[in-house]
């Protein structure tokens, strides 16, 4: 039986890594080929996707990635308001309110209230 190369190109390979303790299994790699304008189709899978392009010495690294806005950023940044809000988000899950929740003063907050 012959394959044309073209037909060649359109084949998944299961990829195989040796690692200690003998192969693992990577995953499913595609041949694809960068067009004349350096593009490359990943798929309608990644339709719309954000991704991370890591360039190393012999391999190119696409990742999914998720984008966290600039205003956003300081709670990522900061692990005692993160754990806190983490902590505020399950006991409201548990519907563990306060009975008397506490008066906030609007001149603590960073932002103009209406």
């Amino acid at each position: 039986m012959f394959v044309s190369l073209k037909a060649l190109n359109a084949m998944p390979i299961l990829a195989y890594t040796l690692s200690g303790s003998g192969f693992c299994k990577r995953g499913i790699m595609e041949t694809k080929v960068v067009d004349s304008r350096g593009r490359l189709a990943l798929g309608a899978k990644f339709a719309g996707k954000t991704v991370i392009v890591q360039e190393n010495a012999d391999q190119i690294v696409i990742s999914p990635a998720v984008v966290i806005p600039e205003y956003a950023a300081w709670l990522w940044k900061n692990d005692g308001a993160r754990q806190s809000l983490e902590t505020g988000l399950q006991q409201a899950r548990q519907l563990q309110f306060v009975s008397n929740p506490p008066t906030i003063d609007p001149a603590w907050a960073d932002v103009e209230i209406d």
